[in-house]
């Protein structure tokens, strides 16, 4: 997946407050226990607790940027997607990063204050940081979109997986498909712009190769992402699928360092996707691109 297919336009909503309502039922006065003094039954009627409200353009715009329901090239990936621009190209096209700073300043420009805030604060990242280039500080990257995240959770799934939540075995499948299938891995080892396949050929081979002890870190890197998805999706169709994948990573992990390859695994979990309601995930070459990458999804950083 290269950057340009990724990145496209945010867009702004409109606006209101965020609201929380609640009640309880009470005794009657002069009550004792809840029941009247004279022993008659006396029928006391509670009212539920009701569900947070929250305000309808705030909630629009976080859904739209974290892509929620079907996770179809949501604007958080494209986000990402201009850290590692920013990593590969910064300091060299500033109209480009000024760009999409306001655009996404313009997706949540009428929402609440705290929403509005927290992706501010990614805006100036890509804006004022990425001018560094390759040593833009992506941990503070990594930060700001977390903190968008946590103030979208009340409102988006992927929200609130992307700020650390999430209960365990709960996750859709849909969104597993799209993070491994279509997400920039800019805060994995490989600190790039390319999605898992593409770098999963580079950890242990398209149809198989050698994987150097220098190597291993990265390999280990994709072997933890596997199992968290494994640990957390909610499908077992797609569960099994990444079993599979992980297999050479786990073996090379385990000692055989003459890895098999990612290629063939990547056909079951595309077809698990597809089952689960997510089409395209995987559509990958017959033939090796090599180790450049070159003709597979994503492309290298400078200096990678």
């Amino acid at each position: 997946m290269t950057l340009s297919r990724i990145l496209r336009p945010f867009a702004a909503f409109g606006a209101a407050a965020l609201l929380v309502l609640g009640a309880a039922g009470c005794d009657a006065i002069g009550q004792k226990g809840g029941e009247p003094a004279d022993g008659t039954t006396v029928k006391v009627t509670k009212v539920g607790a009701k569900k947070p409200k929250t305000d309808p353009a705030t909630e629009y715009a976080c859904t739209q940027f974290f892509g929620d329901p079907d996770y179809v090239s949501p604007e958080y990936f494209q986000a990402i997607a201009m850290g590692a621009s920013a990593l590969e190209i910064g300091g060299t096209n500033e109209y480009l990063f000024q760009s999409a700073a306001e655009e996404l300043r313009g997706t949540f420009e009428e929402s609440t204050e705290d929403v509005k805030g927290a992706a501010d604060a990614v805006a100036d990242w890509i804006e004022t940081e990425s001018a560094k280039g390759k040593d833009a500080d992506t941990d503070a990257f990594k930060g700001a979109l977390e903190g968008l995240a946590s103030a979208c959770a009340p409102m988006s799934v992927h929200a609130t997986w992307a700020s650390g939540g999430g209960e365990k075995g709960k996750k859709p499948a849909k969104l597993v498909c799209a993070e491994l299938a279509t997400k920039p891995q800019l805060f994995t080892e490989y600190r790039n712009g390319n999605v898992f396949t593409s770098n999963s050929f580079k950890a242990v081979g398209f149809y198989g190769k050698h994987v150097p002890e220098s190597d291993l870190p990265k390999v280990r890197n994709l072997n933890d992402l596997l199992q968290n998805e494994i640990d957390n999706v909610d499908d077992e169709g797609v569960k099994n699928a990444l079993i599979e994948v992980q297999e050479p990573f786990r073996s090379v992990l385990d000692g055989d360092r003459d890895s098999s390859g990612s290629r063939k695994k990547l056909d079951g979990f595309g077809a698990a996707c597809e089952a689960a309601g997510y089409e395209g995930a995987v559509d990958l070459p017959a033939e090796d691109p090599g180790e450049t990458g070159e003709g597979a999804e994503g492309g290298e950083l400078a200096g990678e």
